[in-house]
């Protein structure tokens, strides 16, 4: 099939439309050709695949089925457009819970703060109110940091509005 494709013998001459009859004949000829091949092809997919389905009933690892994904991953890539948009929505809640979070410890600022002045609470209680509010504020902090730091990151990585320069 190969060499006939390539010899001059589906190029049709003395025609006012020479290159595209030909590209027409050429394509014809691929699809006729992948049409003969094709049944082979399904016959070893699902050959492949039922050997699969006796190991794994059997109890042993699948081959066939996990080899062909693995290089249909590394063809069009692990993540999906779906997956990216899933991992942000993810990343976005967990900032609005975290700014919802702060909102609520800077009311509880002002709540504690008055306790404070009450004078109800021995020193020491006061410095364990304190060291909780501050470790409550630096862990919303940091959190928000680090989300913030893998959506930069990761839109860096993608450059989804095309900021890079190409080199």
């Amino acid at each position: 099939m190969y060499k006939i494709l390539k010899s001059d013998k589906l190029d049709v001459k003395n025609s006012p439309l020479d290159r595209l009859t030909t590209i027409v004949v050429k394509t014809l000829w691929c699809i006729k050709g992948s049409c003969e091949h094709l049944p082979h092809l399904g016959l070893g997919l699902s050959l492949g695949a039922a050997t699969d389905q006796i190991l794994e009933n059997s109890g042993q690892k699948p081959i066939f089925m996990p080899f062909l994904g693995s290089m249909l991953k590394k063809l069009i890539g692990n993540e999906t457009i779906e997956s990216i948009y899933i991992k942000r929505k993810e990343a976005y809640k967990e900032l609005l819970k975290l700014d919802n979070n702060e909102k609520l410890l800077l009311e509880d600022k002002k709540s504690l703060e008055a306790l404070m002045k009450s004078g109800f609470l021995t020193e020491e209680d006061k410095k364990i109110l304190a060291k909780d509010f501050w470790e409550s504020t630096e862990k919303i902090k940091t959190k928000r940091e680090k989300i913030l730091n893998s959506i930069v990151k990761e839109l860096e990585s993608k450059d989804p509005f095309g900021t890079k320069k190409n080199k």
